[in-house]
């Protein structure tokens, strides 16, 4: 059912779409070396293919993590229950492209079922995650790629797989610049608030659940309280 919801980020949706066709890209990547006996040499072959099996398996390991921990909120155990059928396919799209989970949480469309109440420190999770794939997956490959370029040993699903590769890692890169700077003005902000309200103090332990904290009881326009260790 969809409703409107001003915090509905629907131009992810143009993320999604780079995210599987970047998914798609490197498997093709990795599928046309091992198919076509004219491009690369067996220890390029074999390392595109770690690149993308051993990042692959880090992200299924983090959005277990991340699951599991959010599992412990009443709130998401809710939404899980609900929407059983739209956490696991995100899930497994998440394996893929750790990124992929935020779309639990981004209110497409004015959509219930993709408002999950998904903490800061699941998302600081999947955004770490996904850094660590842009480092040892889409560099690596755009390696690999502009090495079989320069040495003449390509084919368009080369060319196709460096630049998709590239165009993901300047998007990974770019969006996760963005994300810490407005983590460090919200977190200025809510100690600026806790400061002007007296008494109590924020430190990075905690300031994770109180940001979660304050976007789930934003609906209802109230917030007070402090938190201490």
């Amino acid at each position: 059912r969809a409703s409107k919801n001003r915090d509905a980020d629907n131009p992810q949706i143009l993320q999604w779409g780079l995210i599987l066709l970047d998914a798609i890209s490197d498997l093709l990547f990795v599928t046309e070396l091992f198919t076509t006996p004219v491009l690369g040499r067996d220890v390029i072959k074999y390392a595109a293919l770690v690149f993308v099996v051993v990042p692959t398996i880090y992200n299924f390991i983090i959005v277990l993590k991340v699951f599991n921990t959010e599992l412990k909120s009443e709130e998401f155990q809710e939404w899980v229950d609900l929407h059983q059928s739209i956490a696991a396919i995100s899930a497994m799209f998440a394996g893929i492209r750790v990124d992929m989970l935020k779309i639990i949480k981004s209110s497409v469309f004015g959509w219930e079922k993709f408002n999950a109440p998904l903490s800061e420190y699941g998302v600081e999770k999947i955004n770490s995650a996904g850094l660590f794939g842009v480092i040892f997956q889409q560099i690596p490959l755009i390696v690999i790629s502009v090495y079989l370029v320069q040495a003449e040993e390509y084919s368009p699903v080369v060319i196709f797989s460096l630049i998709t590769s590239s165009i993901a890692a300047i998007y990974g890169i770019v969006s996760r610049i963005i994300y810490v700077l407005l983590y460090k003005q919200k977190r200025r902000s809510i100690c600026a608030r806790d400061e002007s309200m007296g008494g109590g103090w924020i430190n990075s332990r905690n300031l994770s659940y109180i940001t979660s904290k304050k976007s789930r009881m934003g609906r209802t326009g109230h917030f007070s309280g402090h938190i201490v260790d």
